[in-house]
């Protein structure tokens, strides 16, 4: 209103409402993305490293208790082979090799908060 009654052109004046309108989207969809960023549950250190002991105890407990099944996991999150070597002062062999885990973390993400496409834009993500 202060620009026409300035006396400004009408093209002036729509394009700077067009460019408010803008920033007004933008920060419409940044505040929705904090609001969602708001939402999200906490991570807590000490229960998911309490979790993943358990999951691992699990593992330890199903390779211990089924040496088939045990194998057959080995070679699917196995990638080459495991090198053994001796250790004649503690009497035991160190290993080592490379394993991928593929899908066997799948699920641990907060699907219902995550944006599966990448985009920071939330306004579309259904």
């Amino acid at each position: 209103m202060e620009a026409i009654a300035a006396g400004e052109s009408l093209a002036s004046v729509r394009e700077a409402l067009k460019a408010r309108e803008r920033r007004r989207g933008d920060l419409t969809a940044k505040l929705e993305h904090l609001d969602g960023l708001a939402k999200m549950p906490r991570l807590n250190p000490a229960a998911l490293t309490d979790e993943l002991r358990d999951r691992l105890t699990d593992w330890q407990g199903l390779l211990t208790a089924e040496p088939v099944k045990a194998r057959q996991v080995l070679r699917k999150i196995l990638v080459g082979r495991l090198v053994f070597h001796p250790d004649p002062d503690r009497g035991l062999y160190t290993f080592e090799g490379k394993a991928s885990y593929g899908k066997l973390v799948a699920g641990t993400v907060l699907q219902n908060v995550w944006c599966p496409r990448g985009d920071s834009n939330t306004r579309h993500a259904v």
